[in-house]
């Protein structure tokens, strides 16, 4: 029972999320009139959540400020950021979809008639806060091969461009956009790449299979075929042998690693160990400081969502706790993790007031800011 409500109320917020981005997208927000006074408490809570860094909370409570129309460009963009945080890779195109919708929506509304300086500086700052924090997010975390469709990705960032390019005024917006499109490029190269050997592979696995029908007397010719192929596509095989989904987990940083491996096993199979020893050195050095969230991105969606959503109370624990009923918890998770996940336990009272509090919680919002983007 606990099971379907949960999967219920997932599916819940999953409809909402698709409401309230279809909303933005299909909707002139230009046009709505809204009660200014709600307007200013939806957005003065939406910005201390954006402060905190709270995305899942922007999530629902914008998403619901958003599907009753009482939002504007601003609460529009913290939303669709915060989705893109939150859900994954998964919705960055409907996000961009729905950002090339206000673009269009704002430059064709502009040309019937001016708006008011505070309208205009609105969408211009809350573009520039957009792609500011996913330039900065780039910066520390490639592009991956998560996104649904990279190339659909890249064009719907090209047209956001060149709205802003005919708009005017955009330069700083457009230039954000820009250099995040020279991010996705060597990405783009790199599974045009691939794309091309795995077709070029298939089509002589395809050649080779067909005067081996008679599997009596042809099949070395089918297994030598086969190994072939593999050895092409060894990324492949690789994520295949340890179960890994093929499109979501081999991440940029990850494939870099994997071409590393792959080039330093070529060089010792020629014996030419001085290079080999070359790139060891560099794989070593990459393994030691490697975060496993750039890696594999894919498995730290839950670990990512729950930061995001309780990273104040989580942290506020991991400062202020008992230390020897905390010590006692920790010796039982690291040996029965079932048990102790069955234990019943009441936490002591947060104390949010104090001034350890309100420093620490600063410092965890900052760390959590990190970590999320």
């Amino acid at each position: 029972m606990q099971n379907t409500a949960m999967t219920n109320t997932a599916m819940t917020n999953t409809a909402m999320t698709n409401t309230a981005m279809n909303n933005v997208a299909s909707t002139n927000i230009f046009n709505i009139s809204v009660d200014q006074d709600t307007l200013d408490d939806h957005f003065h809570y939406l910005s201390g959540c954006w402060l905190k860094g709270d995305y899942a909370e922007i999530v629902e409570k914008g998403g619901t400020a958003i599907k009753e129309d009482q939002y504007d460009v601003r609460i529009a963009i913290y939303y669709l950021y915060s989705i893109w945080i939150v859900e994954g890779s998964g919705y960055l195109l409907g996000c961009l979809e729905a950002i090339l919708s206000l673009v269009k929506n704002y430059e064709s509304s502009h040309d019937l008639g001016g708006f008011e300086e505070t309208v205009e500086k609105n969408i211009l700052d809350s573009l520039n806060l957009f792609f500011k924090k996913m330039s900065r997010r780039l910066e520390r975390f490639s592009p991956t091969t998560a996104d649904d469709d990279l190339e659909s990705v890249v064009e719907v960032f090209e047209k956001i461009k060149e709205g802003c390019q005919q708009l005017g005024g955009f330069y700083e917006v457009e230039k954000r956009v820009e250099s995040i499109i020279e991010a996705y490029q060597p990405v783009l190269e790199k599974l045009q790449k691939e794309n091309d050997e795995l077709e070029a592979s298939l089509n002589t696995l395809k050649a080779e299979e067909v005067p081996n029908k008679n599997l009596g007397k042809d099949t070395d010719s089918i297994v030598e075929a086969i190994d072939r192929f593999e050895a092409n596509n060894e990324d492949k095989v690789i994520l295949r042998e340890l179960n890994l989904p093929n499109k979501e987990c081999l991440s940029y940083p990850f494939s870099m690693l994997l071409e590393k491996i792959k080039l330093m096993e070529r060089l010792s199979e020629r014996r030419d160990l001085y290079k080999a020893a070359i790139v060891l050195e560099d794989i070593r050095e990459e393994i030691s400081t490697m975060n496993p969230l750039d890696y594999f991105p894919v498995y730290f969606r839950g670990y990512s969502h729950v930061v995001a959503q309780y990273s104040t109370e989580l942290f506020q624990h991991i400062q202020n706790h008992d230390s020897i009923h905390w010590s006692a918890l920790k010796q039982l998770y690291s040996v029965d993790k079932d048990g102790f996940q069955k234990l019943e336990v009441t936490p002591p009272n947060l104390t949010y007031g104090s001034e350890n509090a309100t420093e620490y919680d600063q410092e965890s919002l900052n760390r959590d800011n990190y970590l999320m983007g």
